[in-house]
């Protein structure tokens, strides 16, 4: 398996949910100064401006084929995205044995994610008990598509804990950190109370503009730190 990179933003929404992005940019402010994002240069950074929404019931096959297969080989396969306007479910092959696969015929395609689905068993566990789903159903609404720049499963969660380190930096604590996840395509979503200019300067530096966006709610509660 190769190296990958940062995520591409290319459809609507992964992790299950759906969401809709859009960039909020302004002019710089005192640093350390909490404020609202209007008033922060985002620098290219994405902020969130409206809450997920779940994804439509006609695909909750798909997603389920999809997440099984994801989970089931995540050093392969990158987080699935929910194409609600073509009303699909993509599923990234990062690896080269995954980008061989999505290369194959469809028939190959297909019979192939059904075995992905099924998950490992311990060593002892002959796997007797699981009843596998028929996923034949939902199989024309997932669509394995080429991704080599994307970060695989595992890679992007441990992404995602390096994100989420940086509400241990005494520097940002003014932002104060609410929580960190995956979002839409495949994004790192961090959530804070406030925008300021050092957390910009920090998610920039480390991670860059395409990897994660921000979720600014000053109205959370106040962050209890453990």
């Amino acid at each position: 398996m190769g190296k990958v990179s940062k995520v591409g933003g290319a459809l609507v929404v992964a992790a299950l949910l759906v969401s809709s992005l859009v960039a909020c940019a302004g002019e710089p402010v005192e640093a350390g100064q909490p404020t609202a994002t209007a008033a922060v240069d985002t620098r290219g950074l994405t902020i969130l401006d409206e809450p997920p929404q779940p994804y439509p019931e006609a695909l909750r096959g798909a997603v389920e084929l999809a997440a099984a297969v994801t989970t089931n080989y995540p050093d392969d396969f990158g987080r699935l995205i929910i194409d609600v306007e073509q009303g699909k479910v993509i599923i990234p092959a990062v690896s080269a044995a995954a980008i061989a696969l999505a290369e194959s015929s469809p028939e190959v395609i297909h019979k192939t994610l059904v075995e992905y689905s099924i998950p490992h068993f311990k060593e002892g566990d002959d796997g007797s008990w699981f009843t596998a789903p028929d996923h034949e159903p939902a199989l024309s609404l997932v669509t394995l598509v080429p991704s080599p720049e994307t970060l695989s499963v595992n890679a992007l969660f441990e992404t995602v804990q390096r994100v989420d380190a940086l509400r241990e930096d005494e520097t940002l604590a003014a932002a104060e950190v609410i929580s960190c996840g995956v979002g839409a395509n495949g994004h790192i979503v961090l959530s804070v109370r406030y925008l300021t200019d050092e957390l910009v300067t920090a998610i920039i530096s480390q991670f860059g503009t395409d990897l994660v966006v921000l979720e600014v709610q000053p109205d959370f509660g106040p962050v209890e730190l453990l």
